[in-house]
């Protein structure tokens, strides 16, 4: 993936959260459980992580330049921040049901992982 194809994606994952795309994968109390369990340590996604729910190529940029995806990208924050003062949770494909602050957890680590990639931070 390109820059501006990971902008997307960063912005793609904070629609899930911000309740404007449903992510209605099903992830049992067992398994949710012991994966949230990792975004409450300091470690970091691994290098090479493929969500299964995924397609094996980039999807095409939606937006023209970089500068509107990161436009959106911001505005998808700001939504997320909004969204979450009346909902208590939005399910996430992989993590299950995340409330506001497992959500940062998954953020923040989500965020740095694709950073890292393109030497960000």
């Amino acid at each position: 993936m390109n820059g501006q194809q990971m902008v997307e994606h960063l912005a793609l994952l904070l629609k899930v959260s911000n309740g404007k795309i449903d992510a209605d994968f099903f992830v049992e109390e067992e398994k949710s459980s012991r994966r949230k369990a990792f975004l409450d340590t300091d470690n970091e996604l691994q290098v090479g992580f493929k969500a299964s729910m995924l397609s094996e190529e980039p999807v095409p940029a939606k937006f023209s330049t970089l500068k509107d995806s990161i436009e959106d990208l911001i505005l998808q924050i700001e939504s997320f921040e909004t969204h979450f003062k009346t909902n208590a949770t939005e399910n996430h494909p992989f993590f299950g049901e995340l409330d506001y602050q497992y959500w940062c957890k998954f953020h923040v680590k989500h965020f740095t992982h694709h950073f890292k990639q393109f030497n960000l931070v």
